[in-house]
């Protein structure tokens, strides 16, 4: 364990790392640096060296959410994601397997933009706040305490086949079939060439695995856009100025949903929904 005076610290030096590492115990270690010349970390780290687990208690000030799209997309199918993040949070797991990591504090994001694989927008927002009980991407589980949008946008597509947008942000199981062709030579059997089939299963729905919690819900501010192509006649439709909340929302069970929103035309629009998202 190194303990530092505050005078001797420098605000933020670059890649700068106070270690003892010590096998057998947990070793703590001292870090504030900037990540890509922009981001700003500083925080105490506890690793045990032997098995790799960790945790880091501290801050990340102006974070580009970008950097955690190679992280993201072997989860969710997304082509883009951006942002400016600042949070203070704790976060404990193995070094070996980053996406199974638990995270929890506070975080901001400003200007955040998530688009899916066609490149349309899943999400954008002028600034999301949360405040986080338990996130685990391994898992798929999303614990908030609170959790809050301002300016922001969404769209719903209801396609023919009865598919929405983001039925496509989620893999199915992938299945993997071999077909070998073999071919006789002088009386011996040889593998001539191999044909190798990945294919996916659509049979489960999207969000089925997710647990997705929040105790206090509250968008405000927001747009979204509606196209429903199931009808016999297809149509879209444009909602503005939508403010949502919800208190105890959990994405599998039922929830009550106060929501009001200006008109596409004119007029506005006021009412409380009791359901389950799920059906």
């Amino acid at each position: 364990t190194i303990a530092m005076n505050d005078k001797l610290k420098p605000k933020y030096s670059k890649n700068s790392v106070l270690v003892a590492l010590v096998s057998g115990a947990d070793s703590n270690i001292a870090a504030w640096m900037t990540i890509n010349d922009r981001a700003m970390l500083d925080g105490a780290l506890t690793l045990n060296i032997d098995t790799f687990d960790f945790m880091f208690d501290g801050t990340l000030g102006d974070f580009a959410l970008s950097e955690t799209y190679n992280y993201v997309k072997p989860s969710i199918n997304l082509s883009s994601l951006d942002g400016d993040v600042d949070a203070e949070v704790v976060i404990e797991g193995n070094v070996m397997d980053i996406m199974a990591m638990d995270i929890a504090g506070e975080l901001s994001v400003e200007g955040l933009s998530v688009l899916g694989p066609d490149g349309e927008n899943v999400l954008s927002a002028n600034r999301m706040a949360a405040s986080i009980e338990r996130l685990n991407l391994d898992s798929e589980l999303y614990l908030f305490e609170s959790l809050s949008l301002e300016g922001y946008a969404t769209q719903m597509c209801l396609e023919a086949d009865g598919s929405t947008n983001f039925d496509m942000l989620f893999y199915g199981e992938p299945e993997v079939s071999i077909t070998t062709t073999t071919e006789s030579v002088g009386g011996n059997m040889y593998d001539v060439s191999e044909r190798v089939t990945v294919s996916t299963s659509d049979e489960e729905a999207a969000f089925s695995q997710m647990t997705l919690r929040i105790g206090q819900l509250r968008l405000a501010g927001g747009s979204l856009y509606y196209a429903d192509d199931t009808m016999h006649e297809p149509f879209e439709y444009h909602l503005r100025n939508i403010n949502i909340e919800s208190n105890n929302f959990d994405l599998m069970a039922e929830n009550t949903i106060s929501l009001n929103a200006a008109l596409e035309q004119q007029g506005a629009a006021m009412f409380r929904w009791t359901g389950s998202l799920n059906d």
